[in-house]
């Protein structure tokens, strides 16, 4: 029997569960969750998503217990602000031979760094940016040439451009194959919004980050601005327009096309079927996103420093 760890019970951590309940591998799961109200939640969401006549074989707790239990994999969807502490934890008290994160990664390359040591004795960990994984995003990489360089533009509203960020950098990195080499936040606002995650911040205004072959991706957020869309620019001037919220695709030849992202409910099972018995999955390795992270937190922490005046080690988005 495969033994799966999941360490974060809340918004993202029971929308796992909902997926775990439709995997159909004989697996035990330990879910870890120190706050009651998620936890509650979690359970509510599980007994609900649980298929009639099946057998699982869960625990709950609320904190890592100290004694030795290897796991097949383990999954964290904590917050930001405690992943690093929690990653050693659970690597020294499972031995996990597989990992899936949740992001932001860290708040810190002093952090990121640290969960790449304490992970780097397992068969493989990987990073969930599930555009990787999503069919129609997959099916909008196979379509189109997107090798570059190319050129794109996120435009939204309040879209949580501190948190959400890294998806388009990934998604940039996966279509053309490039690495992030910087950042400029320069056109960034000066001033921070606090997230409803209490802790936590978000921004508005625009970056931009480089890649290795000439691609570029420039991200926009405005309050005032109450549509949202991507626009691709290929290597032959020629138009892609993504609507993620509305769930279509202009070609450029002005063809209309339907798509939806999948939600991590959906993606969760067969995610971990593949990854447990392949071995491996889609998502973007541990090194690799790391890579991405440590270009875009460097950049923001930068800012944050700046714009605030202050000298802080690390930046509070998650």
């Amino acid at each position: 029997m495969y033994k799966i760890l999941l360490v974060g019970a809340g918004q993202i951590g029971s929308r796992y569960l909902e997926g775990l309940a439709k995997l159909n591998i004989n697996f035990e799961l330990i879910v870890i969750e120190p706050n009651l109200d998620s936890l509650n939640t979690a359970k509510s969401r599980w007994t609900s998503a649980c298929i009639e006549g099946r057998n699982y074989n869960i625990k709950w707790s609320n904190r890592v217990q100290p004694q030795k239990y290897e796991m097949d994999l383990a999954i964290i969807s904590t917050s930001s602000v405690e992943r690093c502490n929690i990653v050693k934890n659970v690597s020294e008290t499972f031995s996990p031979k597989f990992w899936i994160m949740e992001k932001l990664l860290a708040q810190s390359k002093k952090e990121i760094d640290l969960i790449i040591k304490a992970t780097d004795k397992s068969h493989g960990a990987w990073v969930n940016i599930p555009r990787r994984l999503d069919t129609w995003h997959k099916r909008i990489a196979s379509e189109f040439n997107f090798k570059g360089p190319i050129k794109v533009i996120k435009t939204g509203g309040l879209w949580g451009m501190a948190c959400n960020s890294i998806h388009l950098i990934d998604l940039v990195c996966w279509w053309t194959g490039e690495k992030i080499l910087s950042i400029d936040t320069d056109k960034l606002d000066k001033n921070w919004i606090k997230s409803k995650r209490e802790g936590y911040f978000e921004i508005t205004g625009e970056m931009i980050a480089k890649f290795s072959n000439g691609s570029s991706l420039i991200l926009r957020s405005n309050e005032n601005f109450d549509y949202e869309f991507i626009k691709v620019y290929l290597r032959d001037n020629k138009e892609i327009v993504i609507n993620e919220n509305e769930g279509f695709l202009i070609s450029p030849n002005g063809k209309k096309s339907n798509g939806s992202l999948q939600l991590q409910s959906e993606l969760t099972a067969p995610l971990i079927k593949k990854l447990i018995l392949e071995n491996n999955c889609e998502l973007p390795t541990l090194n690799i996103s790391a890579q991405q992270h440590s270009v875009f937190i460097n950049s923001m922490l930068k800012h944050w420093n700046v714009s605030q005046k202050l000298a802080d080690s690390k930046v509070p988005i998650t």
